[in-house]
């Protein structure tokens, strides 16, 4: 049995709806902090980077980050 060493990342397209942002958005945060790594032609997302994405708002509205 084999490991995928994609299991736990994220897509550009699930990091987009978990934000409430278009995967455009999330590139440009991405590029701009560094975040997310290659995985061939894809840009793959931890669970860190998608906190760390949602530590720095980065103009989202509260709403969208869960807050109040």
């Amino acid at each position: 049995m084999t490991t995928d060493p994609r299991d736990g990342l994220m897509s550009m397209r699930q990091m987009a709806e978990a934000l409430g942002v278009t995967r455009q958005r999330v590139w440009q945060i991405a590029r701009a902090r560094g975040l997310g790594r290659k995985v061939g032609h894809a840009l793959l997302f931890t669970q860190a980077d998608l906190e760390a994405m949602r530590a720095r708002a980065w103009g989202l509205r509260k709403d969208m980050l869960g807050e109040e």
